[in-house]
Order: structure tokens, then C-alpha cells, then sequence
């Protein structure tokens, strides 16, 4: 997964763990309000009865007073309230049954009180049948009436008391969705973003110190994964140019004393031959004598050819770069080499993507580099032998990433002793060898930018790479 996935991944998992949340309290909010607005109600309306009831009864006490004039203006308000009332209880009422009951309440307290305006004396209206026959109706009633508001109401406080218990076991559950999407957010941070960056963070430290062998290891294929690859793929860079300017620095002093000691017995050695050749004349009639000159005259030469070479390894390496084939580059070694090959029966076959492979060198020099290769592969192959020259292009995302020429023989293989130090300057297994061929071969690659190495087994053969 990528950063950006596990990013938007975290995001979604937030919001739909507050959404959830927050829907699933307003639910149950509205559930235990509702169930508490209907308790609230219902103690309202048994309380507005047992009020309108207990306001009726004091209505009629004062109203069959002998002195109920004196009385009026309260039997007036305590009427007032009774109407009041029974209107908001009838308005709120929360069944038919109930409003129609409430209202049968209400014509009745209405009639009770027209009857007893009707009447001369209200004691004479408490004795008449009919008014008693009024109240105990609305007694009948209002009992009724408070039995049903009595039992809905434990029916409600019993569905309020669960919904109360639901509200606290949907809390818990909430709770217990918050908090392990939270953990497992934390610990996905934590894995992907906070220890991948401390990583990252610590191999910056350590290559800052110099270590550029130091690796980072990142497992996945996100953004962070990749800036660790590409942090390897800088360190190893780093190291590559470092390793190349200590050699450029080594190189250099050893050409400027190669020089030297080069250009100082240069004019000795030219002395030395043309006495030698002079002597060599003199003495026509000791041939074994002249035998020892030669034999001195073909050292001198020897040495000449040394310092030549060491001549060209100090001398700063100028590329004039052009577009060519690998197998142009093949031929020009072959005709470089060709005396050698036909004298100990090698041959060199390259295949068929040499031809179509285009890289950017100097000519001559890469021309000298195959011809070093050829060489050295030859001196290991005394037999006779096959060298195998291929060529591949590498691309990324289309477009081309690199050449590699591979240059193998089946030659008797270098010792692994050896293997590290074959690119080093004066060293050399050949006997009369110089040290210097492969050593410059590798100045040479470096020079246009590129990398060589080799691989080889004792009596399996040897392979050269060359990266650009």
C-alpha cells in the first residue's frame, strides 16, 4: 500500500467511526428523551387530575356553605382553574380514549356547575340527585382515568429504566469502537509513518558520519519505501565517487612519480641500447657474446615498453566521445589483437546485439580496453579457447537505462586471492607482465562514467563487466 492509501485509509476510518458514533448517540438521545418526555407527561397528567379532582371537591365545600356569597371570588377562581386545567389536559391528552374521557370530564364538571347556578341555595343542588349523580360519575371517571395514566406510567418508567440501561450498553459498545479503530490507527501511524521516518532520520545521521556502506531497510512499496531505495541507491553513489576520487588521487601521484622515474631512465636505457647495438657490431666473431647482447638489447626493450606504459597511465585521460556500435568496437580489437589470436588459436564471437547496441565512448580508448580484455583472457586460455562478447540495454518506465558489455573467456580462471586485486596498478599472475593493462582498462571506464568488474572461477572461466 502506499502513504497516500494508508493516509486516506486512517481518514475514512475517523469519519466513519464518528459518524457511526455520533448517529448511533442521537439515536439513543432520542430514544431515552422520548421515553423521559413521555414519563414527564404522564406524571403531568395524573397530577393535573388529582388537582382538577381535589380543586372540584374544595369548589363544592365552599360552594354549599350557608355563607357561599362571602366566598365567591374564590369559587370563582377555583372554577377558573378547573376549566383551565381540564382544557390543557384534554389539548395534551396522548389516546382518543383518554381525550374523549377528559371530555366527558370537562361537560360534566359543566353541567355540575350550571346546575348549581340554577339552584337558589347550592346546598339545595348538592342534596339533588342529579348533581350527585354528576360527581360520582366524575369520580368513576377521574379513577378510571388515573388507573390507565397509573399503569401506562409504570409501563413507561419500566421503558425508560431499559432504554436508560440500552443507552449505557450502546455507550460501552461506543466506547469499545472508538477506542480500537483509535489503537489500530496509532499503531498504523506508528508503523508506517513515525518508525519508517525515525529510520530514515538515523541512516541520514549515519551517512552524514561517512558510513556510506550503511543500508536502509524498508519492506513494502510506499512513498517512504522507495525514498529508502533511493537513500541506498544516493549512499552507494556517494561511496562510488568517493572510492573514484581517492583513486584519482592515488592515480595521480602514481603518474606524477612514474613520470618521473619514467623521463629519468628513459636516456639511460637509450644509452645503454645503442652501446649494446654498437657492441653487438664489434664483435661479429663472438657469436655467443653477441647472443648475450641481444639477449640484453631485448630486456632493454622490455623496459622500454614498460615505461611507455607507465608513460600512458600517468598521462590525463582526454575522451573525444561518439556515437558507435559495440560490434564496430569488437572488430577494431579483433584487428588489434588478430596476431595473437591466430598464433594461439582463440577466437572471439559476439553476438547479435552488439550490432544494434549504441553507446557514447571514445573509440580508440574503449578500442584499447577490448583489445586489454582480449589479452588477458588469451594468457589464461594457452590452449585455445572461445571469448564471448554480448551487449544489453536496460530501460526504466521506457526509457533506457545503461549498456553492459560482458566480455567472458573459458580460460583457466582467476584464484580468488587474486580476484580483488586485478584492477590494481603493478599487480599481474603473467609472467613478464606489466600490472598496468587492466589498472588502465579501469581509468579508462571511470573516465566515461561507467563501472567494471569480474567474476571468475578457478577453471570455469572469467567475465568482465563494463556498466555505462
Amino acid at each position: 500500500m502506499t502513504l497516500r492509501f494508508k493516509l486516506n485509509l486512517v481518514l475514512l476510518t475517523l469519519l466513519l467511526t464518528t459518524l457511526t458514533a455520533g448517529l448511533t448517540t442521537f439515536y439513543v438521545v432520542g430514544v431515552s428523551s422520548q421515553k423521559s418526555n413521555r414519563v414527564t407527561r404522564l406524571h403531568a397528567q395524573l397530577g393535573g387530575i388529582d388537582d382538577v379532582w381535589a380543586s372540584l371537591l374544595r369548589w363544592v365545600q365552599l360552594a354549599s356553605l350557608p355563607d357561599f356569597a362571602d366566598h365567591s371570588e374564590r369559587i370563582a377562581e377555583l372554577r377558573g382553574s378547573i376549566e383551565e386545567r381540564q382544557k390543557i389536559m384534554v389539548r395534551t391528552a396522548s389516546t382518543d380514549h383518554e381525550r374523549s374521557e377528559l371530555t366527558r370530564s370537562q361537560e360534566d364538571c359543566q353541567r355540575l356547575f350550571a346546575l348549581t347556578q340554577a339552584m337558589a341555595l347550592p346546598a339545595e343542588a348538592q342534596a339533588n340527585p342529579e348533581a350527585t349523580g354528576i360527581l360520582d360519575t366524575l369520580e368513576r371517571r377521574f379513577d378510571l382515568l388515573r388507573r390507565d395514566h397509573e399503569t401506562e406510567l409504570y409501563a413507561a418508567q419500566s421503558e425508560s429504566a431499559m432504554a436508560g440501561f440500552y443507552a449505557k450498553v450502546v455507550a460501552g459498545i461506543l466506547c469499545c469502537v472508538i477506542i480500537l479503530p483509535a489503537g489500530w490507527l496509532i499503531l498504523l501511524t506508528r508503523r508506517s509513518l513515525i518508525e519508517p521516518i525515525q529510520t530514515l532520520v538515523e541512516a541520514t545521521r549515519r551517512i552524514g558520519q561517512g558510513r556510506l556502506d550503511h543500508q536502509v531497510h524498508l519492506p513494502g512499496r510506499d512513498e517512504l519505501s522507495q525514498l529508502a531505495q533511493q537513500v541506498n541507491e544516493m549512499a552507494s553513489r556517494l561511496s562510488d565517487h568517493q572510492e573514484r576520487l581517492m583513486r584519482s588521487r592515488e592515480l595521480a601521484a602514481i603518474g606524477e612519480i612514474c613520470a618521473g622515474v619514467a623521463h629519468g631512465m628513459r636516456n639511460p636505457l637509450a644509452g645503454i641500447r645503442t652501446s649494446a647495438q654498437v657492441l653487438s657490431r664489434r664483435l661479429t666473431d663472438l657469436p655467443e657474446e653477441q647472443q648475450r647482447i641481444a639477449e640484453l638489447i631485448r630486456e632493454i626493450d622490455r623496459l622500454e615498453a614498460r615505461i611507455a606504459s607507465l608513460l600512458d597511465f600517468a598521462r590525463p585521460t582526454t575522451l573525444n566521445r561518439r556515437s558507435v556500435s559495440v560490434g564496430s568496437l569488437v572488430d577494431a580489437a579483433i584487428r588489434d589483437t588478430k596476431s595473437t589470436l591466430r598464433e594461439t588459436g582463440a577466437e572471439v564471437t559476439a553476438s547479435d546485439t552488439t550490432r544494434d547496441v549504441q553507446i557514447d565512448v571514445d573509440v580508440d580508448q574503449m578500442t584499447q580496453v577490448l583489445a586489454e580484455l582480449f589479452s588477458n583472457a588469451i594468457e589464461h586460455m594457452p590452449g585455445g579457447g572461445r571469448i564471448t562478447v554480448t551487449a544489453t540495454s536496460s530501460r526504466h518506465n521506457g526509457n533506457p537505462n545503461g549498456t553492459t558489455l560482458s566480455v567472458s573467456d573459458t580460460g583457466t580462471g582467476i584464484r580468488p586471492n587474486g580476484l580483488a586485486h586485478v584492477f590494481d596498478l603493478f599487480f599481474t599472475t603473467r609472467p613478464g607482465g606489466t600490472g598496468v593493462g587492466l589498472a588502465g582498462a579501469k581509468r579508462v571506464v571511470e573516465a566515461h562514467g561507467g563501472r567494471i568488474s569480474v567474476s571468475s572461477e578457478p577453471e570455469a572461466g572469467t567475465t568482465v563487466h563494463i556498466r555505462f
